[in-house]
């Protein structure tokens, strides 16, 4: 079976990462890095990415890395 880090930094699809943090209705750099450190990834990504992250306070947030601007774009979502 692969590896986290392999299949985030070889592959573009939806990965599902979560944490017990709690966190606020908008996610800053560093806690979405520090939710993929803490999942295995390393961190500088290397390509366009996309996941899911669900947190400890019931929140979805839809997260993509965009490498060719060094950025996230993040979206929350309503789980149902």
């Amino acid at each position: 079976m692969a590896d986290l880090k392999d299949i985030m930094e070889d592959n573009d699809f939806t990965i599902h990462l979560e944490t017990l943090d709690s966190v606020g209705n908008q996610l800053s750099r560093s806690e979405i890095e520090s939710i993929l450190t803490a999942g295995g990834v390393t961190i500088p990504l290397t390509r366009d990415v996309s996941f899911i992250v669900s947190t400890g306070d019931n929140k979805y947030f839809s997260i993509t890395y965009l490498e060719s601007i060094d950025k996230y774009a993040y979206e929350k979502l309503t789980g149902v």
